[in-house]
């Protein structure tokens, strides 16, 4: 439980995170808002042109989504909202009580809607029905009401109903196309630039899609400025080796295919895409590649589902086809036929449209990453793959996405997972949320019972861990990667550093852990949490066979003193939980290593190898090593600073 005194000292020390000018404008913003709840809705509505009719639609524009429709009724639709279905009977309640926040986002999302189309065998009926969910919005949503206005939804019901109404044009009615230009405009005068991060970049890419269906000089200026915030913004959220500065794996294919979203749009409309923009493309496209694992997936870091962005390979399908089709290239029309519905007919009407007018207002320098490199490494050997989490926690001013899971490790196999990430089933407040932003939630080492950082609600950051003596190197057939982080520092005095390394079918993992000069003595806990319906048992001598037999992979712990336990906690404790979707867990079993630290360095090892080989962890003359029946002697100095092989060719992580 939180002191009294400690809510108001660790929300100021979320507030002090925040940069000055993201704080004036959420200031501004709120202010803003309340002043447009306070007017009359006939006022706010005759301000914000409710009343005007929509400008002529550009020519040509998305012209290969078009398909015929002809008459029926529309049924009922019957949706999966955050894992759970949910059917729209009419009159369609758009404020259902007891629902959670990001549930009534997605509601108001319609991306379910365009889900519905891709997934029917009946187009055409999925068509009516999402047109009469389109209706139904209109009339009953008030204008500017939250959380149905919220930029963010609005940003993302643009880009849906843009798709729907260029695939349906006979469903469009005159109070539908109204409505889509009444939330351009608004989301256009609305921008999260309070919140940054992939909210503002949502809503510029949104603004470049929808505003692009209209041919008006509101409408051009519209994409104008959304490509000038665009050119401006995308340097900044870009990290050195290509991720999103969000540093969560889901938000980076999120943000990847919307910017891909807005280049086709571009390109369908015969407009050139800014080199910014293209070079972001480009680098996030190359990361995506070099993140996924042998199952065709990505690590679960920080808040990151499978269900809430399209399977990664798509993503860089996408990203790819509109790479080629900004550049005007011929064959960026050829993947159109393994991406789904939208995706397959937005390439296909960019690579139809002629020229590549640019706008001569946008600036388009050179593209160049702002942000430090993320801290992430997949590490890959023979058949098996280590993800080694050597990120900060969260975005600098934007750390709400993030977890207390700094030096977190995977073990992939081609066979399957073996080591995962807890993953995230909620963003609403409560012991879920706890749990999954906790420490003890993901694959590292917790001290004291305490995170790393400071976190709390659904996306409250206080003190935050920082990692530093990032490096990374290939030497004597190891792929390696190393960090220590900073989350325990002041509190209780300890300092913990973690080595990764892949070499053939093994993967070794060396932690040290170094508690102050007169620090009193502290716990600490170390766990390996397992995938979900993995066969695993103790072997004893703190061995661990995972998998079924007769060839399970082998966890061997080396370092363990008198009073330390290593332990397998069964998936039925239910200590330990897995969630790859929004509304699912599913319990699993961990490894427990358990112990207690005096002044000074310590540390331990893990061995994950095919074979039940023996490890032993020695300290001597200077050295760390690690020596095991079936790899070479690996040796470190034992010393502060980076953990880094003797002989090891070292490169810095920037």
């Amino acid at each position: 439980m939180t002191a009294p005194a400690q809510g108001p000292l660790r929300l100021a020390r979320a507030a002090l995170a925040v940069p000055p000018g993201r704080l004036l404008a959420r200031l501004a913003h709120g202010a803003a808002r309340r002043g447009a709840e306070a007017l009359p809705r006939a006022w706010r509505e005759r301000l914000a042109g409710a009343h005007l009719p929509a400008p002529a639609l550009r020519p040509g524009y998305l012209a290969a989504f078009a398909r015929d429709v002809g008459p029926g009724e529309a049924a009922p639709l019957t949706v999966e909202l955050l894992g759970r279905p949910h059917r729209l009977e009419h009159p369609i309640d758009w404020e259902p009580a007891g629902e959670g926040r990001l549930w009534r986002f997605t509601l108001h999302y319609f991306d379910w809607a365009v889900a519905a189309v891709r997934d029917a065998q009946d187009a055409a009926e999925a068509g009516r029905a999402a047109f009469a969910a389109m209706r139904s919005w209109t009339r009953a949503v008030p204008f500017g009401r939250y959380d149905a206005w919220h930029p963010y939804p609005t940003a993302k019901r643009l880009v849906a109903w843009t798709y729907l109404m260029s695939t349906f044009p006979a469903l469009v009615t005159p109070g539908v196309e109204r409505s889509h230009w009444l939330q351009a405009r608004y989301l256009a005068r609305n921008l999260e630039t309070h919140a940054g991060g992939n909210h503002l970049l949502q809503d510029l890419c949104a603004l470049v899609v929808a505003g692009l269906r209209y041919r008006c000089a509101e409408a051009e200026a519209i994409v104008e400025r959304a490509l000038r915030g665009l050119a401006r913004e995308v340097p900044r959220q870009v990290t050195a080796d290509g991720c999103h500065v969000e540093l969560s794996a889901g938000y980076h294919l999120q943000v990847l295919a919307m910017l891909a979203e807005a280049s086709l749009a571009l390109s369908a409309a015969g407009l050139a895409t800014p080199a910014p923009l293209l070079g972001a493309l480009a680098a996030m496209a190359a990361f995506a590649g070099r993140m996924r694992l042998p199952d065709g997936g990505y690590p679960l870091w920080s808040d990151t589902t499978r269900d809430s962005v399209a399977p990664l390979d798509t993503v860089v399908g996408l990203a790819e086809g509109a790479l080629a089709a900004a550049c005007d290239e011929g064959e960026a029309s050829a993947g159109a036929a393994c991406l789904p519905y939208p995706y397959a007919q937005l390439l296909a009407s960019a690579s139809t449209a002629e020229g590549r007018r640019a706008f001569e207002r946008v600036p388009c320098p050179p593209f160049a990453p702002l942000a430090p490199s993320s801290g992430y490494h997949v590490l890959r050997g023979d058949g098996v793959v280590a993800v080694f989490d050597g990120a900060d926690t969260g975005a600098r001013g934007m750390a709400g996405h993030g977890h207390a899971d700094c030096l977190n490790v995977d073990v992939h196999t081609g066979s399957g997972p073996l080591i995962v990430e807890s993953g995230t089933s909620t963003y609403d407040a409560g012991p879920d949320r706890d749990r999954e932003r906790s420490t003890a939630a993901h694959n590292t080492v917790e001290v004291a019972g305490l995170d790393q950082s400071e976190m709390w609600g659904s996306f409250r950051v206080g003190r935050t861990a920082r990692t530093f003596a990032r490096a990374r190197g290939r030497d004597g057939g190891w792929c390696w990667a190393t960090a220590g982080h900073d989350g325990y520092a002041s509190r209780p005095g300890v300092t913990h550093r973690r080595w990764v390394g892949v070499r053939g079918d093994a993967v070794v993992v060396l932690d040290a852990l170094e508690l102050a000069d007169g620090a009193a003595p502290t716990t600490f806990r170390l766990r390996y949490h397992l995938a979900p319906g993995l066969q695993a048992r103790a072997a004893g001598d703190s061995a661990f066979a995972l998998g079924s037999p007769p060839r399970p992979t082998w966890l061997r712990i080396a370092g363990l003193e008198e009073r330390d336990s290593a332990s397998l906690v069964p998936a039925e404790a239910e200590a330990s939980f897995h969630a790859e979707r929004f509304g699912h867990r599913r319990a699993r079993a961990l490894v427990e290593v358990t112990g207690t630290l005096a002044s000074g360095r310590r540390y331990l090892a893990a061995v994950v190898s095919p074979r039940p080989a023996a490890a032993l962890l020695r300290r001597g003359a200077g050295l760390v090593e690690l020596s095991s029946d079936t790899l070479p002697p690996l040796a470190w100095r034992d010393a502060p600073g980076p953990l880094v092989p003797l002989g090891g060719g070292e490169e810095k992580d920037q």
